[in-house]
């Protein structure tokens, strides 16, 4: 008897053992039905007949949920077919209300599923809603707010384009704010950039790239404030970067914001990374536009000393004259720039214009005698008389002065 009693105890043990480790039955308790069903269901499918293929796929689904993901993938190619091939409107909402269902279903029976994870899901599902019927962009970008912030850097290509183009429209619609935008463009960008970083030639991610950033500027959310509240806190480590400068100079001026200090602060620190002739010449005109008369000199000394090639360095030495004539009284190395800027274009009519406003200002200092400071103006008119002799552009300009100091 005692052995009849242990026994019984083991196999009971044994059986609620065995039935604790085995997995939900993927049959529905009904292998026959549903492998009969399923079979049918997906030889349609193959041959893409989805009208005969449905009926057995809906009874598949209904006696057997969890047999494969395959089931809910399929489903979800089959109803997006309906969809783009109804014309009745409230049709169109049915089988778009089925899709949404079909994504739930494939997150309740293969959530669990790496592959098949509920933030990629809902990723689909975002853009799925959002291709459907532009109307309901709200929630579909809570869909895709909620799978981008699930699935981080494992996020698929499509998903962070679709997440900034829902993101530009409702900040245009006034149901976000900025700062949503740039959260969520910061967000983009960092999966978008690991992804390269392992795959620097993902043809996929690189189109993300360019795509995200054209939704994020156009958004009209990066204004010179949003960009500078983004970026200022983080700006030292960004100078030694010259791809994120890149990058942020282009936002900056695609926001407008090229005369801000901190636009400045950016070209500056490009300059330093990469000190070229043309970015030289740049700092130089930014400044002489802030009349900051002597950090301009500055860079277009560095300018010169970089070969700009010989059109823009006669424009840069010409640009020079001005400054040392005007604003720092050099009068020799206001002329040797000038003559300078001739040398390169001898045909320029601007260099002698300067040359001879140089003799009109620096003729008290040369001489003494009232005289001899007046026989100055015939000098300074015959450098007139050149600049209207080889330059037509000047021509008018020349003959003016000419009047004036005859």
């Amino acid at each position: 008897m005692k052995t009849k009693v242990t026994l019984i105890i083991l196999l009971i043990t044994g059986s609620f053992a065995f039935s604790q480790a085995q997995p939900v039955d993927k049959y529905g308790g009904n292998k026959e039905a549903c492998g009969r069903n399923y079979t049918i269901y997906y030889e349609y499918y193959k041959l893409g007949n989805y009208d005969e293929a449905l009926p057995f796929w809906r009874k598949t689904i209904s006696i057997c949920p969890s047999f494969s993901v395959g089931l809910w993938k399929n489903g979800e190619k089959m109803y997006k077919q309906l969809i783009k091939n109804e014309d009745n409107q409230a049709k169109k909402q049915q089988y778009l209300d089925t899709l949404m269902w079909i994504y739930d279903q494939r997150i309740q029976h293969f959530g669990h599923d790496p592959r098949s994870t509920e933030g990629y899901v809902l990723g689909r599902k975002g853009v799925a809603l959002l291709t459907y019927k532009k109307d309901a962009a709200e929630q579909a970008y809570e869909y895709l707010l909620q799978s981008v912030s699930n699935e981080g850097n494992k996020t698929k290509a499509d998903i962070p384009v679709t997440f900034m183009q829902v993101s530009r429209h409702l900040y245009k619609q006034g149901i976000i704010d900025a700062q949503d935008v740039l959260t969520n463009y910061t967000q983009c960008a960092e999966i978008v950039d690991a992804n390269l970083k392992i795959k620097p030639n993902d043809k996929n991610f690189a189109r993300a790239k360019t795509s995200i950033e054209s939704y994020f500027i156009k958004s009209g959310a990066a204004s010179c404030e949003s960009l500078q509240a983004l970026y200022q806190p983080n700006f030292e480590a960004l100078k030694s970067n010259q791809e994120e400068l890149n990058k942020l100079r282009y936002y900056l001026n695609a926001a407008g914001c090229n005369e801000s200090d901190f636009y400045l602060d950016v070209v500056i620190a490009q300059f330093e990374l990469e000190p070229t002739a043309e970015a030289a010449h740049d700092l130089a005109r930014m400044f002489m536009g802030r009349e900051e008369f002597l950090r301009a000199a500055n860079y277009l000394n560095q300018a010169i000393d970089l070969n700009l090639p010989d059109g823009e360095q006669a424009q840069a030495w010409y640009e020079l004259s001005i400054i040392q004539l005007s604003h720092e009284k050099d009068y020799s190395e206001a002329r040797s720039s000038a003559r300078n800027a001739l040398a390169i274009r001898p045909n320029w009519g601007e260099p002698h214009i300067v040359i001879g406003k140089i003799y009109l200002e620096a003729r008290k200092l040369a001489f003494e005698e009232e005289f001899d400071q007046n026989t100055v103006f015939w000098a300074a008119i015959d450098q007139f008389a050149k600049a209207k002799k080889v330059d037509p552009q000047s021509s008018d300009k020349a003959e003016e002065l000419i009047k004036v100091y005859s």
